[in-house]
């Protein structure tokens, strides 16, 4: 059995990369509820598939059209929260 489901690994996940001060770290879950982790680094955007280990890499718009359908509902992390309209 798992240890942990992939909404723990991302807000660990997220948690590491804030804690080596990468502030903009954010958990985003998309309308189907699966978690990713968006963060910046070197002036670009990363979006990181918790549950496939996958990254993609680009703007902040490409990465958040890369979901496709499944767009974000929310993001958080340990002191920021944000919700995203139907049309996000």
């Amino acid at each position: 059995p798992a240890l942990a489901d992939e909404m723990d690994k991302a807000i660990y996940l997220c948690a590491i990369l804030r804690a080596l001060e990468c502030q903009n770290a954010l958990v985003l879950i998309t309308g189907s509820k699966k978690p990713y982790v968006l963060f910046e680094h070197n002036g670009q955007f990363h979006l990181a598939n918790i549950t496939t280990a996958t990254r993609i890499y680009g703007t902040k718009e490409q990465v958040v059209k890369a979901l496709g359908q499944d767009s974000p509902k929310y993001a958080f992390n340990d002191s920021a929260y944000e919700e995203y309209g139907e049309g996000e």
